[in-house]
C-alpha cells in the first residue's frame, strides 16, 4: 500500500523561525533568516506531548517528513493583547499593582476571595500584577514563548505594527520558494534527514504542478489569521476604513493570492466580535473583554466583509479578486449575522445565474479552518450559554465553547460547500485538563470529531440520502500546528501525521458498516479527509482568489501519494543549521476519484 499524502488547511510553517529570528542580529543574515533554518527544538517536551511553545511542529522539513503535500499557510502577527492589558479597564499600572502588594492590600483581597469560595476571583487578584505591560509580564512571556528580550520588547511596544509584520513574514516565506534543501532534525528515534522543496502558489497551476506533475514536494497556498493585520494601528485602535480598504486591495495585488482570511482572532480588531478562546489560567492574565462575543461593528464590519469578497452593497460580484472568509474565532453572533446577511442571500442569488457565471463565481463557502465539534445544536444556544465557558464546560465528550462548531455551523459549511478543518489541539478535541489517554486510544478522539460532524448531516432528514453522503467532502485536517497548541500525544508534529493516518485507517475499517463508509470505501474516505477535500476546495476557489476563470479538474481517478521516493534517516553532522540547494526532482503523487453511495445507519464511534 502506497503512503498516504496529507493536506493541512491551517498551520503556521514560518511562525516558529520568523518570530525567534526577528529582532535579532540573525535577521540581517540571509543564510540564516529563511524558512528552511533548523532552530533549537525541545525534543523532550515534544515527545511528552507538551504544549508546543518550545519545539517545532510544522516547518517544511517536518511536513516533508510527514508526507504533507498541500498546506494553507497562515500568517498571523502576534497580537499585543498577549503582552499588555486591553482597554477594558481591568488592568492597573505595574507600579501601582506592586505597591498594593508591598502594602499587603492585594494579599488581603486574595485571601478574602478565597474565604468566600471565589477561587477564580482570587486568582485574578493574585495575577493582576501580570495584567499590564510590566517587567514581570515580559519575563513570563519570554519564558513561555522562548523569545529573546529584544523580540518581546518590540512585541510589547507601540512601535510594533501588525501590517509591517505581515509583510515581513510574507517576504520570509518567499525566501525559500522553489529552492531545494537538505535538512536534519532530531526525532525520538535519532536524527532524520529530509530533502525537498516547496512552491508558493500563484494559481491553481502551481498546486497541480505539485499534486499531479510532481514538480515540487509541497504546495503552499496563502491564508491570514486575523483581520487585525489590516484593521488595527500601532495604538491598538482601528485605522480609518479607507486605510483598511487600501490594505485589502494591496493584499489582492500580492504575487501569490490569499485564499482566505480568518477575520477574527483573540482580541478586538474593530470589525467583529471574537469568540472566547483563552483558558482559565490565561484569562486571569490576559484580557479579551473588548468586543468579546459581540456582533459586527455597524460602520466597518460589513463593508470590510464585502471588500474581501469583492461584493458591492447589493452582494453582487464586482469582477475582481476574492479573499474568502474563515469563520474560526468569530463570535457566534458574528457568524450568525455573516451567514444570514452574506452567505445565504448571495448563494441563493447565484443559483439563479447562468452556468457560465456560476463557473466563474463559485458559492461563497463557509470555512471553519481549525476547530472541533461543540455538541450544541444552534448558534442561539451558544449565545445563551456564553457565560458558562470555563475550562471544564463540555457537552458530553465535546468542548462546548462557541469557538467550536455547532450543528448550525456545520449545516452552513455543508450547504455552501465549504470545509471544516479538524484541529489537533487537545482542548478543542474535547479532552479535559489533566486527561491522560493511552496512545492507541487518542486517534479515537479524532475519529469521534469526524463522526460527530458528518452525523449532523447524515441524521438530518431535510437532505436526501444522496445529498447526505456529500458531507464526506466537507471534513479535513486543520491542525493549527505551531499555533501554540497543546497537541494530542500521538501526533505532536507534522512528521507524525502518517501514524495518525494509519490509526484512522484501522478505525474506519472497524466502523465501515456505518455512515456509508463501506459503500464509499475506507481508502476513499481516508483520502478525502487526509488531502483530497482540501485539494478539491483549492481547485474550486483559488481561481476566484486569483481573479481568473474556473479550472478544469485534471487527473480524475488518480491518487495522491507520498512525495518521497526516498528519505534518509541517517545522521548528518552539522546539518541542523545548514541547508544545501539542489536541483528539483520529481516525486510520486496521484489524485483521486471519489465514490458516492447511500448512507447506512448511525453507530456510535
Amino acid at each position: 500500500m502506497k503512503p498516504l499524502a496529507f493536506a493541512d488547511i491551517h498551520c503556521h510553517p514560518t511562525f516558529y523561525a520568523f518570530n525567534r529570528l526577528r529582532n535579532t542580529p540573525e535577521e540581517q543574515d540571509p543564510s540564516v533568516f529563511h524558512p528552511w533554518i533548523e532552530l533549537e527544538s525541545h525534543l523532550e517536551h515534544q515527545l511528552a506531548g507538551a504544549r508546543a511553545s518550545d519545539y517545532v511542529q510544522t516547518n517544511f522539513s517536518r511536513m516533508i517528513a510527514g508526507d504533507v503535500r498541500l498546506i494553507f499557510a497562515s500568517f498571523t502577527p502576534i497580537e499585543r493583547g498577549f503582552f499588555i492589558g486591553s482597554d477594558s479597564g481591568d488592568e492597573r499600572p505595574f507600579k501601582e499593582e506592586l505597591a498594593a502588594w508591598l502594602r499587603l492590600k492585594r494579599p488581603a483581597e486574595v485571601l478574602s476571595k478565597l474565604a468566600a469560595g471565589d477561587v477564580s476571583g482570587a486568582a485574578q487578584k493574585a495575577l493582576g500584577i501580570l495584567r499590564n505591560n510590566g517587567p514581570l509580564r515580559q519575563i513570563v512571556q519570554r519564558v513561555v514563548m522562548g523569545y529573546g528580550a529584544d523580540r518581546v520588547a518590540h512585541l510589547s511596544s507601540s512601535a510594533y505594527d501588525y501590517w509591517e509584520e505581515l509583510l515581513l513574514e510574507y517576504d520570509f516565506l518567499k525566501r525559500g520558494d522553489r529552492e531545494r534543501h537538505k535538512v536534519e532534525f532530531a526525532t525520538g528515534e535519532g536524527p532524520r534527514v529530509v530533502e525537498g522543496s516547496y512552491r508558493v502558489a500563484t494559481g491553481v497551476d502551481d498546486v497541480q504542478a505539485v499534486m499531479e506533475r510532481n514538480e515540487d514536494d509541497l504546495a503552499v497556498v496563502l491564508t491570514i489569521e486575523g483581520g487585525h493585520v489590516f484593521s488595527v494601528g500601532t495604538d491598538l485602535k482601528p485605522v480609518d476604513l479607507s486605510v483598511m480598504l487600501e490594505r485589502i486591495e494591496a493584499l489582492k495585488n500580492w504575487e501569490h493570492p490569499v485564499l482566505f482570511l480568518t477575520l477574527a482572532h483573540h482580541f478586538d480588531n474593530g470589525l467583529c466580535g471574537h469568540a472566547h478562546s483563552l483558558v482559565d489560567a490565561a484569562d486571569w492574565i490576559m484580557d479579551q473583554e473588548t468586543r468579546l462575543n459581540q456582533g459586527f461593528d455597524p460602520e466597518r464590519g460589513m463593508p470590510v466583509v464585502r471588500a474581501l469578497l469583492d461584493l458591492d452593497e447589493d452582494l453582487k460580484d464586482r469582477g475582481g479578486k476574492r479573499i474568502h472568509l474563515d469563520v474560526r474565532h468569530m463570535s457566534a453572533r458574528s457568524r450568525k449575522a455573516y451567514y444570514a446577511q452574506v452567505v445565504e442571500p448571495y448563494n441563493a442569488w447565484r443559483e439563479k445565474q447562468p452556468a457560465a457565471y456560476r463557473a466563474r463565481y463559485p458559492k461563497i463557502p463557509v470555512v471553519m479552518s481549525h476547530s472541533g465539534y461543540a455538541g450544541v445544536p444552534t448558534l442561539a444556544q451558544m449565545i445563551a450559554e456564553e457565560e458558562r465557558e470555563h475550562d471544564r464546560w463540555h457537552r458530553g465528550p465535546f468542548y462546548a465553547w462557541s469557538i467550536n462548531l455547532s450543528d448550525e455551523d456545520m449545516r452552513a459549511i455543508f450547504e455552501s460547500e465549504g470545509l471544516a478543518g479538524i484541529n489537533l489541539d487537545r482542548r478543542i478535541l474535547g479532552m479535559k485538563p489533566g486527561d491522560k489517554l493511552d496512545a492507541e486510544v487518542v486517534p479515537e478522539v479524532v475519529l469521534r470529531q469526524i463522526f460527530a460532524l458528518v452525523d449532523v448531516i447524515l441524521l438530518d432528514d431535510r437532505y436526501s440520502e444522496e445529498e447526505k453522503l456529500k458531507v464526506w467532502d466537507r471534513v479535513c485536517l486543520g491542525t493549527d500546528f505551531d499555533g501554540f497548541i497543546h497537541p494530542i500525544e500521538s501526533c505532536p508534529t507534522a512528521a507524525d501525521l502518517p501514524q495518525l493516518g494509519e490509526s484512522l485507517r484501522v478505525l474506519l475499517e472497524a466502523h465501515k458498516h456505518t455512515r456509508g463508509i463501506a459503500e464509499i470505501g475506507v481508502e476513499t474516505i481516508l483520502e478525502k479527509f487526509a488531502w483530497k477535500n482540501a485539494y478539491d476546495f483549492t481547485l474550486t476557489h483559488l481561481p476566484a482568489a486569483a481573479g481568473v476563470g474556473p479550472v478544469v479538474k485534471a487527473a480524475s481517478g488518480k491518487k495522491a501519494t507520498s512525495s518521497k521516493s526516498t528519505k534518509s534517516s541517517k545522521s548528518t553532522k552539522g546539518a541542523s543549521a545548514k541547508s544545501t540547494k539542489k536541483d528539483t526532482s520529481s516525486k510520486k503523487a496521484k489524485t483521486g476519484k471519489a465514490k458516492r453511495a447511500k448512507s447506512e445507519e448511525k453507530s456510535d464511534a
